[in-house]
């Protein structure tokens, strides 16, 4: 599959779902390619690892993923915001708007050009430096809420559980920092929808990844003797994740840039930073005054700190379950809730993450753009509430977006269906299949069950919060961020009620983030239909009828779920493989029949968006 985008400036608005579509294909495949080797990984290096290693490393996944998300996504969401160069702006060459008394050699890159856009991008990403440094010095205090390591209850070895710990805390902190100097490259590839390019460099990383990681793993163990596998300890404990970690960042400080260059070389901007001139005036007849220059645009700077704000209550909200587990369980009990967990996203994150962020991106070029493809509702240019309350995206535009919405949002719950019914009872199954008996004995196996529950809402949240942050201003923002900040209390006081006084542990977390979300995809359904309502002329908007499965699929469904749970066992004898296989079939029959129309209109625009 080609990318329709590689090597070329951004494609006209036609193009837009078919840039889309291919990318959301290319991120799924990275998806599927990441976790499919995660997973292979993970299950070689189950036979080496203890539960309290484990643990260990899910404390240092969260420490770099709050590094990571404090520091560039805010900046992600500003910039996928910003609006399409002009078509007169890309055909205008930039001298045409440079003092004629200066240089004719003095290459100067203009504010609103497709090259202005582009030297925005990369120099705006570079913030993310200066803002992961900061976020490392300033929580090394939170650090040890985040990773607070029980100690070994043998005496003879006290520390034997944490002697590499802050070392690999260490390397953590280095390869969040370098894979932060990456941004430039990964932002531009978004903003030009270079997604084949962005795979390609995310692949490479990720297989670089899991090949060192389990490289130092079995070499540790084979180096310290058969006590690895005996024992299980590896030696080196969590210093083979940091180790994968950090060559996973340098492939992509490398990769990017190696691909990113002769783009950057062709159009004129640079991947350094570079300053930006804004437009030239015209004071008199024969005087011509040379526009400000600048390194960052503000208005982009300023929406991205009114999205950071939001990002560390939305944070907490999502990674929530992770620190209370922290704070409440053993090492031990941490790596058990890290599997189940892990098992249980597996379908967000091969799924609906890529779509998410494909839908993110495109809707927020649709619906940011009136058809001069100048910015709206005051996203950007900064100018004020009037702007936002009167300009509106076209029709054509409105329309679009509602059929992407209404697309997805009908894909997950027919999807969501099929998870409720049968995943609680076959994910045990799937458990003990993949993991071995261990696991699927332990509270692991109810924890993957009720996760079950969970998916659905994860999946709706995502793509409700991605439209959200496509068209809110930064009025919406502000009001988004007072709601959520409410929203944590609300799911903090679940999570003591469920995890604490109920006394339902892992189980209790989970229906805490179903609060939470639930309270999430409310907030944004209300935002999204009040949007509707001022863009459509009270005319336009998401219509229930067709987001919903049949009901002869949701009947089936129900009826297939209460007979599996009476017939299908959880000890994995063979007879329980092929009772859950073949209800599985049936209502996979089922719903290619009840809902063949909805697939064959989805793969008729598909089809039209690739001939386009």
């Amino acid at each position: 599959m080609a990318d329709p985008a590689v090597g070329s400036p951004p494609q006209p608005r036609k193009s837009l779902l078919n840039a889309s579509a291919a990318g959301a294909a290319f991120l799924v495949l990275v998806q599927m390619l990441s976790r499919l080797l995660t997973f292979v990984m993970n299950q070689t290096l189950i036979r080496y690892l203890s539960p309290a290693i484990l643990g260990q490393a899910a404390q240092l996944e969260l420490y770099m993923m709050t590094i990571l998300f404090f520091s560039r996504e805010s900046l992600r969401m500003a910039l996928q915001r910003q609006a399409e160069a002009s078509s007169e702006d890309k055909e205008t060459p930039d001298a045409a708007n440079q003092d004629p008394k200066t240089d004719s050699n003095d290459d100067k890159i203009i504010e609103g050009t497709s090259r202005g856009q582009a030297q925005t991008v990369v120099n705006s990403s570079y913030l993310a430096v200066p803002m992961g440094v900061a976020v490392i010095a300033g929580g090394w205090v939170l650090q040890q809420a985040y990773t607070r390591v029980s100690v070994s209850d043998s005496p003879a070895k006290p520390d034997d559980t944490t002697r590499y710990f802050q070392l690999s805390l260490a390397i953590y902190a280095v390869a969040s920092l370098l894979e932060l100097l990456s941004e430039p490259g990964f932002a531009l590839a978004q903003q030009r929808m270079l997604y084949s390019l962005r795979a390609g460099c995310e692949s490479m990383a990720v297989i670089s990844n899991c090949a060192v990681t389990l490289a130092v793993t079995v070499a540790a163990a084979r180096y310290y003797g058969t006590k690895a596998i005996k024992g299980p300890d590896s030696g080196l404990e969590t210093l083979p994740f940091a180790i994968g970690q950090a060559v996973f960042a340098l492939c992509l400080v490398i990769g990017y840039p190696f691909r990113l260059w002769a783009i950057a070389k062709r159009d004129g901007f640079s991947l350094g930073l570079k300053k930006i001139y804004s437009r030239a005036r015209r004071i008199t007849r024969r005087e011509i005054r040379t526009g400000q220059s600048y390194y960052f645009h503000m208005p982009t700077v300023a929406i991205a700190g009114t999205m950071w704000f939001q990002s560390v209550i939305k944070h907490v909200l999502t990674q929530g379950d992770s620190m209370l587990v922290i704070w409440f369980a053993s090492t031990e009990d941490q790596g058990i809730y890290a599997l189940a967990a892990n098992y249980g996203s597996l379908i967000a994150r091969l799924l609906f993450k890529p779509i998410e962020e494909t839908s993110r991106n495109l809707l927020s070029k649709l619906l940011n753009i009136d058809d001069n493809n100048n910015s709206v509702d005051g996203k950007i240019d900064g100018k004020g509430k009037e702007k936002a309350e009167s300009a509106s995206p076209s029709q054509e535009n409105i329309s679009e977006a509602l059929t992407i919405l209404h697309l997805i949002l009908r894909f997950y719950t027919i999807l969501s269906t099929l998870i409720t019914c049968l995943g609680p009872t076959l994910a045990p199954l799937a458990l003990r299949k993949v993991a071995g008996a261990r696991w699927a004995d332990s509270p692991a196996a109810q924890t993957l069950s009720t996760y079950c529950y969970y998916i659905p809402l994860l999946a709706v949240n995502g793509i409700t919060e991605a439209f959200v942050q496509s068209v809110a201003t930064t009025r919406d923002l502000g009001r988004q961020s007072v709601w959520m900040l409410w929203f944590s209390v609300v799911f903090g006081v679940a999570s003591w009620g469920f995890v604490k006084k109920m006394g339902m542990g892992a189980d209790g977390l989970v229906w805490a983030n179903c609060v939470n979300m639930g309270m999430r995809i409310l907030w944004s359904v209300v935002f999204i239909r009040g949007y509707f309502r001022r863009v459509g002329g009270g005319k336009r908007g998401v219509e229930l009828e067709k987001i919903m499965p049949g009901g002869l699929l949701v009947t089936v469904a129900v009826g297939v779920g209460a007979v599996a749970r009476r017939v299908v066992g959880e000890k994995g004898v063979m007879m329980d493989y092929v009772k859950g296989a073949g209800l599985a079939g049936v209502v996979g029959i089922v719903c290619l029949f009840s809902e063949r129309h909805f697939f064959m209109d989805c793969y008729k625009l598909f089809k039209l968006a690739r001939k386009r």
